[in-house]
């Protein structure tokens, strides 16, 4: 019978650790800052009544958050990406 072939382990780097434990620290606290910027417009919304009023006001900090949402991705992306097959 033939034996499935084992998924290649791979080995950390020193670079590919840096990578990913930036884009922790930066994940982390930005995914709460564009959740609690989220949670604080849907509450504008609903007090105010006014979409777009709600939202211009929020808007920017709330696209802020979700670039560094999305550098932090790609930051860890990419570290996983460095490490080295054994």
């Amino acid at each position: 019978m033939h034996e499935p072939e084992r998924p290649v382990e791979r080995q950390w780097t020193a670079g590919a650790c840096a990578f990913v434990v930036v884009g922790l620290l930066i994940l982390v606290p930005s995914g709460l800052c564009t959740g609690t910027w989220g949670y604080l417009i849907v509450l504008d919304i609903i007090e105010r009544g006014d979409l777009a009023e709600s939202l211009s006001s929020g808007f920017f900090v709330l696209a802020i958050s979700v670039s560094f949402l999305v550098g932090a991705i790609f930051l860890i992306r990419s570290g996983l990406r460095q490490r080295k097959p054994k």
